[in-house]
């Protein structure tokens, strides 16, 4: 406890609550493009590896090299992650998405969900948002077209229509879009 994991220009930091200290993780430089804190671990994630790195239990400044995992099970390569609410890690790469889970066992404790690989993957890195029990992101479908997805549980379903879609297929870039949501 008592520590904030942060990442910035592809680095890791650790702001200890207590001492009012910033650190840098030396073992994360250059790796860490997003952050994440699930059972008690951090976890960074480095983009063009699609490699997802562990912190020791509550402790944001050790980082074994070795406590990491990858996809090996399809071709393309995880480009986002995102801890959600129902306490489990959102692994996406630009085809297909998998769900990770903590086991509780091994040095690293994350295991491939029951789910199975979904077939809708993710178009840009930070759209991937939660909103009402519900992951939001936005997916390159294989004929090239952009499409608004949602999933409750594990099942992807297409929520924009085709005006949205319309409009979006018309930007110069979609790959750094960032989801947000509100609720009125």
């Amino acid at each position: 406890g008592n520590e904030l994991f942060i990442t910035a220009g592809g680095n890791g930091y650790v702001y200890d609550l207590l001492t009012n200290t910033l650190s840098a993780i030396a073992n994360l430089a250059g790796i860490a493009d997003q952050g994440g804190f699930i059972n008690g671990f951090f976890l960074a994630f480095h983009m063009a590896t699609g490699t997802v790195y562990q912190s020791d239990l509550y402790d944001g400044t050790t980082w074994a090299p070795l406590n990491s995992f990858q996809r090996n099970t399809q071709p393309d390569d995880w480009i986002a992650m995102y801890i959600t609410s129902w306490n489990q890690i959102f692994l996406a790469g630009s085809k297909t998405r998998d769900y990770y889970y903590y086991t509780g066992t091994g040095s690293t404790p994350f295991a491939a969900a029951q789910s199975g690989v979904q077939p809708e993957g993710i178009a840009a890195t930070y759209s991937v948002v939660e909103a009402n029990g519900q992951l939001i992101w936005l997916m390159l479908t294989d004929q090239g077209g952009l499409r608004v997805m949602a999933a409750t549980g594990y099942r992807g379903q297409r929520v924009s229509n085709h005006a949205m879609e319309t409009e979006i297929s018309h930007y110069l870039r979609y790959d750094d879009a960032i989801g947000q949501s509100y609720a009125e």
